[in-house]
C-alpha cells in the first residue's frame, strides 16, 4: 500500500516550518496478487459461501465508505453551508455539482470501472445506471444532462429542469405539477439514502463485490503532506 504521508525536508527545516497539504491518487495494490485474481479465487466458493464478505474485501469497503462519509459528504455539506445564504451573491450550485460528482464516484464502484479513460458512452451509462437503481424518483437523463453535464461543464442548466434550495414544497423532479424542480435538500437527502442502500447491498451481493474489486485498484484520493 502506498504511503499516505511523504516529507521533503527543506534546506533549513528549523527556519522553514511551512507545510503544504496536497492531494494525490494513491494506488492500492495487493502484495500477493491483483484484486481481480484474488476475488476470482474467493468467489469460486473455495473459501467463502454466498452472502459472506471476505475480510480483506470488507476492509476495502470500509475504507471507501469512510471516504464517502467524511471527504465526500463533508465537502458537500461545507460547500452548501457556505453558499446557502447567498453571501457575496453566491448560490449552492457548486453543492449540486459535488453531489453529482459523488454519484459518479459510487457509480464507478457499482459498475466496476477499470480505467479513468472510459470508452465513449460508458460514463453516461454507469451514471444513469446508478440513478436508475438507487434514485428511481429522478429521471436519470435529467440528472445526467442538467446536473452532471451542463452544470458541471458550463455552470448552467437548460430544458425544463429548475434547481432551487430551501424550498421543500417545490421539489418535483418528475414534473407532476408542471415544470421539473429539484430542491437541493431533497436531492442531497435522497442521494445519501441511495448511497446507504448501495453499501448495504454491497455487504452481501457477490456480483457487486466483484465489480467493486475491479474498481478498487484504481485508488482513492489521499492527503500528501510536504514539508518545505
Amino acid at each position: 500500500m502506498a504511503a499516505l504521508t511523504a516529507h521533503r525536508p527543506s534546506a533549513n527545516p528549523m527556519k522553514s516550518g511551512k507545510i503544504r497539504l496536497n492531494y494525490q491518487a494513491i494506488t492500492l495494490v495487493d502484495p500477493l496478487r491483483t484484486q481481480r485474481e484474488l476475488l476470482s479465487f474467493l468467489f469460486r466458493g473455495r473459501l467463502y459461501s454466498a452472502g459472506m464478505t471476505p475480510p480483506h474485501l470488507q476492509d476495502q469497503i470500509d475504507r471507501v465508505e469512510a471516504t464517502y462519509k467524511t471527504w465526500v459528504l463533508g465537502s458537500i455539506k461545507r460547500t452548501y453551508e457556505a453558499t446557502k445564504d447567498a453571501q457575496e451573491k453566491s448560490t449552492p450550485l457548486a453543492a449540486f455539482i459535488l453531489v453529482s460528482c459523488a454519484i459518479d464516484f459510487l457509480a464507478g464502484f457499482m459498475c466496476g470501472i477499470t480505467s479513468f479513460s472510459p470508452q465513449p458512452g460508458e460514463s453516461s451509462k454507469n451514471y444513469k445506471a446508478f440513478v436508475t437503481k438507487y434514485l428511481p424518483q429522478y429521471d436519470p437523463v435529467d440528472v445526467y444532462n442538467h446536473i452532471r453535464c451542463r452544470l458541471a461543464h458550463n455552470y448552467t442548466i437548460g430544458g425544463d429542469v429548475a434547481l432551487t434550495h430551501r424550498n421543500l414544497a417545490a421539489h418535483d423532479p418528475c414534473g407532476t405539477k408542471g415544470r421539473k424542480i429539484i430542491n437541493f435538500e431533497n436531492f442531497f437527502a435522497d442521494f445519501q439514502e441511495a448511497a446507504s442502500a448501495y453499501f448495504k447491498e454491497l455487504a452481501s451481493d457477490s456480483a457487486l463485490q466483484a465489480k467493486f474489486a475491479n474498481r478498487y485498484p484504481l485508488g482513492l484520493v489521499a492527503p500528501k503532506t510536504v514539508t518545505i
